[in-house]
């Protein structure tokens, strides 16, 4: 936690301010993915490095979790947001979950540009700011070849 004076602090007292995601150095240091699919396993494995550090592996576990959900079982923006609703179930806490979530919408703007951004945030307005829906669609799109999944290794 980051401690600041100013505004909102009593007597000049310390204010503790949690950390922003984009502010770690693990993540601000993580390279832009751009358009080549070929560098997203890599570009993905250092990121769930990072974030180990920062949320703790169950929450990163939960996230292979989602991406694990076959589309074709997610067809609809509906079936996406129900499987996505479940997976939020598994966190310690609503607060949690929603900590994952804007904390990913906030690395996918910030460290990924072009196409793949582009089908990550393809999103109705209503779920814009849902970085678990655009979390598995940017998997999705960067794991596909010629129609199907890359398997991982």
């Amino acid at each position: 936690m980051r401690r600041s004076t100013g505004p909102g602090s009593f007597d000049g007292g310390y204010v503790e301010r949690k950390k922003g995601i984009l502010e770690h150095k693990s993540i601000s240091v993580l390279t832009t993915l751009k358009d080549d699919k070929k560098m997203f396993r890599m570009w993905e494995r250092k990121l769930k490095n990072a974030l180990k550090e920062i949320w703790g592996p169950e929450s990163v576990e939960h996230l292979a979790a989602l991406t694990k959900i076959p589309e074709r079982t997610v067809n609809t923006e509906t079936k996406l947001q129900e499987a996505v609703r479940k997976i939020e179930e598994k966190f310690d806490s609503e607060e949690k979950a929603n900590e994952v979530s804007n904390d990913l919408w906030s690395i996918i703007v910030s460290k990924v540009e072009g196409v793949g951004l582009e089908k990550a945030a393809d999103v109705e307005e209503e779920y814009e700011g849902d970085g678990l829906m655009a979390w598995y669609r940017l998997v999705k799109w960067c794991t596909k070849v010629g129609g199907e999944g890359v398997t991982e290794k």
